[in-house]
């Protein structure tokens, strides 16, 4: 089991998926610039981070598929301050290989273009050469504007372990007057940050 916990405290920005030895592992960026090597692949640090903040990752990722509509690279919202956008770093290995990184909304800093890809600049001035051309880099970072701003108006309340069936009987509530008036309002300010880009 990783102690995701020390990591947490230091504010996760980044996490990283490389192979080294022909073994994937993690790299965990902090704050400070700090980089932790986890000897576990990419699937089982965002499962342990989903723990510790004691969310569903298969609702939070329904959650963030029906604001983007997008089916994959999706973005993952721990909690109102870690927000994940996933971005391209490598190609792909096999087929249970993943090779996006995951990186915290708040601490991008800038996105670049050098000799045809995008490099994302952290604050504190990291920079992480992306696989991936500008369009897309950009493309992620609206997705992620988009979950961020309904998240802050809306927080989602998607549970793991015995609130699953509560959660599950919230889906079926009706919704109130103010509920509907709010929601229009949210997604008429989406949609001017989509046509805003």
């Amino acid at each position: 089991m990783i102690n995701i916990d020390k990591f947490v405290m230091k504010k996760i920005i980044g996490i990283i998926p490389e192979i080294k030895n022909e073994k994937p592992i993690t790299k965990v960026i902090t704050k400070d610039l700090s980089v932790f090597i986890i000897d576990k692949n990419i699937r089982i640090v965002l499962k342990s981070l989903a723990k510790y903040f004691e969310i569903d990752l298969k609702l939070t990722k329904l959650y963030s598929k029906t604001l983007t509509k997008v089916s994959n690279s999706l973005v993952l919202p721990f909690d109102k301050d870690n927000i994940f956008i996933p971005f391209n770093l490598r190609k792909v290995t096999n087929s249970n290989d993943i090779a996006s990184g995951y990186f915290n909304i708040d601490y991008i800093k800038d996105i670049y273009k050098l000799n045809g890809q995008a490099v994302l600049i952290l604050k504190g001035d990291m920079e992480i050469k992306l696989k991936q051309n500008m369009k897309t880099a950009i493309k992620h970072m609206k997705e992620g504007e988009i979950v961020k701003r309904h998240y802050k108006s809306y927080p989602i309340r998607v549970y793991s372990g015995e609130d699953y069936k509560g959660f599950e009987r919230m889906k079926f509530d009706i919704a109130s007057k103010d509920d509907i008036y709010m929601l229009t309002n949210e997604i008429l300010v989406i949609n001017k940050l989509i046509n805003s880009f």
